[in-house]
């Protein structure tokens, strides 16, 4: 059965579970900004009520002030936050393309086009285009990437990546 309460002094930390990872707690703020999908998602706490799975979400709903969902197990054991937490692997860039490229986003059709025809990982041409700048990737995650119509760009800082390579090699 899934509850749900904004009484969040009622929720244990498990010692055993993670510190709270602030850039996640951002991310997930902002995720539950954009659309809440909290009761989607509710979080897992034992019998005494300690969360044994989700302690980001709860904080993020603490912090605006919404409603958390939550289900209780009596069986869980503080064993389980490991199984419960490693299987959770972040998108890469990778999924993202994958992602918006099936949505028929074009920009990220040409994207994945691109890497196929020159043999490059997507990551690579992303990390070219964005210069690195955090911001880039964000909206390259909000699906807002732009495929340059000058591909100049990528060919000049392919070539003298290739040209470094060389150097290095040799």
């Amino acid at each position: 059965m899934i509850h749900k309460t904004t009484e969040y002094k009622i929720f244990k930390k498990n010692q055993c579970n993670r510190e709270i990872n602030t850039p996640n707690l951002i991310k997930i703020k902002n995720s539950i900004v954009a659309k809440n999908l909290l009761y989607l998602r509710p979080i897992i706490v034992n019998k005494n009520m300690e969360i044994m799975d989700g302690q980001h979400r709860l904080e993020a709903a603490r912090i605006l002030e919404l409603p958390i969902f939550y289900q209780v197990n009596e069986e869980i054991e503080t064993e389980d936050i490991v199984l419960l937490n490693d299987n959770q692997r972040g998108w890469k860039l990778d999924d993202y393309t994958n992602f918006y490229a099936n949505q028929n986003n074009i920009e990220y059709i040409k994207l994945q086009e691109y890497s196929k025809q020159n043999k490059l990982p997507i990551q690579f041409i992303v990390k070219i285009l964005a210069n690195s700048h955090g911001k880039a990737f964000m909206r390259f995650r909000r699906g807002e990437f732009k495929f340059p119509t000058d591909i100049s760009v990528l060919k000049n800082n392919f070539f003298g990546l290739n040209e470094i390579t060389k150097i290095i090699n040799e």
